[in-house]
């Protein structure tokens, strides 16, 4: 095990080597270690939140997923204190730091699902987030969509998700992509 915490230690001091290659090669590696084996990454959780303050946006997006993945070994529940720090960056103006965001959802639900109610509720207001175009919000709800059908199943908030997916089948303004996966939505999931 020391062998792997000094190669994570490595890995984290490269974070702020002045090589862009370096820099990101590390943070793909932390964040497939996140996914492979998030109790090796864990001791350094609060390492990965302060990354979301950063302004290296391939860093903060890194960080997200990996944040994310890190739900599966939170003993300490050290998720709850930064919901707000994590959440908040919905609504950074940000598709792509959004959308990270959206898409790790269904895997802290999964892993902590006492959260469900205040993920879900933050996931339907991406109707409001600042969003530089319409398109931009299209994608994001499409991201919101995919991110329900991980955990509509055992949700009890089925009937809410089915009802934001039939809001976007009603419009007339929207993306044929978003469209089709919000139908696709309520064909798999009403019942």
């Amino acid at each position: 095990m020391p062998k792997k915490s000094a190669a994570v230690n490595v890995l984290l001091e490269d974070l702020n080597s002045k090589q862009v290659a370096v820099k990101y090669n590390s943070i793909k590696t932390l964040r497939q270690m996140s996914e492979e084996n998030p109790g090796l990454l864990y001791p350094y959780f609060e390492t990965f939140v302060r990354l979301l303050d950063g302004t290296n946006n391939i860093l903060k997006w890194n960080a997200i997923d990996i944040i994310g993945n890190l739900a599966a070994a939170d003993t300490e529940d050290k998720f709850s204190p930064s919901f707000g720090k994590y959440y908040g960056l919905l609504v950074s103006g940000s598709l792509i730091t959004a959308a990270h965001v959206v898409e790790s959802s269904p895997v802290i639900i999964k892993h902590k699902p006492g959260l469900e109610d205040q993920i879900t509720s933050t996931l339907f207001s991406v109707e409001f987030v600042p969003l530089p175009t319409a398109e931009c919000r299209d994608i994001l709800r499409s991201k919101v969509i995919l991110a329900f059908s991980k955990y509509a199943n055992t949700s009890k908030h089925k009937n809410l998700m089915l009802g934001f997916a039939g809001k976007l089948t009603n419009k007339t303004d929207i993306r044929p992509a978003t469209k089709k996966k919000a139908e696709a939505f309520i064909k798999k999931f009403r019942k």
